[in-house]
């Protein structure tokens, strides 16, 4: 017990690998409450547990390969969407689930899904899962529910998808081309996919034609 009280096993600083912004700002508060506290007798399980609590956290790795430093290599949640609802901008995961505010990672290239109500994420969330293997999906703004059957996707330069969660897949493919080919010529309003028939209706020029 004497060797195992020494000083060389007190903590004299943490060190934060992965974590971003607000994470890590929170992670390194630990270091606080650790400090000059025995490595011997820390429970690294309800540590790990405590630091699993947050969303935005997908695995974390505790280790103290060096004496006196403890080492947190954090793996963060991928983020697949912002959410905008209420006024305010958060991350989503690949499923929909909430992990954090914008302003918990650096900016990212990601499509914004826009909800009035917490009910809309579901089958927007299901539509992403769609299109996912389409260039469509790279070429996508923001995507929002306009009324009960109509998913409203926009792409980079204004245009509008106009779809629903009844569309067969093989569409996306089928209006990505009509998208690629046509936009070359002509600036396109929206392409309409819910029916049998495509419907596109160009963006007017000044003369209204």
């Amino acid at each position: 017990m004497n060797f195992l009280n020494k000083d060389i096993f007190k903590i004299r600083s943490v060190n934060i690998d992965g974590a971003e912004n607000q994470l890590y700002t929170k992670l390194k508060k630990i270091e606080e409450d650790l400090f000059d506290k025995n490595i011997n007798f820390i429970d690294f399980k309800k540590l790990e547990k405590a630091i699993l609590k947050d969303k935005r956290v997908e695995k974390i790795n505790i280790n103290t390969k060096e004496l006196g430093i403890l080492s947190l290599e954090v793996k963060e949640k991928e983020i697949n969407y912002y959410l905008q609802y209420k006024k305010e901008i958060y991350l989503l995961d690949k499923n929909g689930e909430i992990c954090g505010r914008i302003n918990d990672k650096r900016v990212l290239d990601v499509p914004i899904i826009c909800v009035d109500s917490k009910e809309e994420i579901l089958p927007l969330i299901i539509l992403m899962k769609k299109i996912e293997k389409t260039q469509l999906q790279k070429m996508l703004s923001q995507i929002y529910m306009d009324g009960k059957y109509c998913i409203n996707m926009i792409l980079l330069d204004g245009t509008i998808i106009k779809t629903n969660l009844e569309v067969d897949p093989k569409k996306y493919y089928i209006s990505e081309c009509l998208y690629l080919n046509l936009s070359k010529y002509r600036k396109i309003d929206y392409i309409d996919i819910r029916f049998k028939d495509y419907v596109l209706k160009y963006m007017e020029d000044k003369n209204g034609k």
